[in-house]
């Protein structure tokens, strides 16, 4: 099997919702990256997902709906704190956990008696998900523990021999999976970090906490390694271009090949590669994966410098600290 890449539009949707229709996965761009769709009523489709990425099964997936109206179709106790935060966060890169509906398969919550619930802020994501009526189960499209995709080329070099459609809508533009927040008590609890930060939700809701246990897996993103290029990987956060250049003469004179990855300021450091990530957060949380994807084929190791403090910044940082497997320097 090779899969379609087909340009996301009316002809294409039909072509993905038939599939869908008949309990196989389709690839489908969200704002924040792509997703591997299927029926989240279908437990054997949904564990066609889990041996396509290679996922454990006891990581749960997250549900994706078109409207507000369709979170019945997931849940029977929508809660005052999650619709709050879907009224204002949503269509966007937000994800609320509540009590599982009884139609929701259990390979989906991974055995738990709780889903989280999307709307994605892309239209044409949403145009997909109303097209299939039902809600679609999706974790991102590629294999686990890579750099999750924001392009379909980067899906098809992951999967692409083994689903039969990947649905095109272009780059990403947030660029990283979406805030997790389990609203299923009076306080919410950030279970993974994104691009609506902990002072975002505070500013709506008065309160927020963050949680610190993983021991039992609520969130996708939270226990296992993930996010990671093939090669090595580095992370310095610091605006000291000295200190980035001594670090990265070390790793030249040690014999790797560094693939330098951050702000304009690091660009006429000429004797590595370099990938501008942009200038805001929102810039390297847009091009991160990619440049990972990109910087694994040029390099032996790659030195991502952060020149954002952590408050500003978690959803990136969660990511970076996944992918270099450790502290950031």
């Amino acid at each position: 099997m090779i899969a379609k890449i087909e340009k996301i539009n009316q002809e294409s949707i039909h072509n993905g919702k038939e599939i869908i229709e008949k309990g196989g996965v389709v690839a489908f761009p969200t704002e924040t990256v792509y997703g591997l769709g299927v029926s989240a009523y279908n437990g054997k489709g949904v564990s066609q997902v889990f041996e396509v990425k290679g996922r454990p099964n006891d990581n749960p997936l997250i549900v994706h709906i078109a409207d507000i109206s369709d979170v019945s179709l997931v849940t029977s106790n929508f809660t005052n704190l999650a619709r709050t935060l879907l009224e204002h966060f949503a269509p966007g890169p937000i994800t609320v956990v509540v009590d599982k509906g009884d139609k929701i398969a259990d390979e989906v919550t991974a055995g738990l008696d709780s889903v989280g619930i999307r709307i994605p802020e892309l239209q044409s994501a949403r145009d997909f998900i109303k097209a299939t009526k039902v809600p679609l189960a999706a974790p991102s499209a590629n294999t686990s523990t890579r750099p999750s995709p924001t392009t379909a080329q980067a899906v098809f070099e992951d999967i692409g021999s083994k689903i039969p459609l990947i649905l095109d809508g272009g780059a990403c533009e947030v660029g990283i999976e979406s805030t997790v927040v389990d609203c299923r008590f009076e306080t919410p609890i950030i279970l993974r970090s994104g691009k609506i930060t902990r002072e975002d939700i505070e500013k709506v809701w008065g309160s927020c906490d963050v949680a610190t246990n993983t021991s039992t897996v609520r969130s996708p993103g939270v226990k296992y390694k993930h996010y990671s290029p093939s090669c090595k990987m580095l992370a310095m956060n610091t605006s000291n271009k000295v200190l980035v250049e001594t670090t990265v003469n070390k790793l030249v004179k040690a014999g790797e090949t560094v693939v330098l990855i951050g702000n304009e300021t690091l660009k006429d450091t000429s004797f590595v590669e370099f990938i501008n990530l942009g200038t805001t957060v929102d810039d390297f949380m847009k091009y991160y994966y990619e440049a990972l994807r990109t910087g694994e084929k040029l390099g032996s190791i790659i030195v991502c410098v952060l020149p954002f403090t952590e408050n500003h910044a978690e959803g990136l940082y969660n990511r970076v600290r996944k992918s270099c497997g450790g502290d950031i320097v």
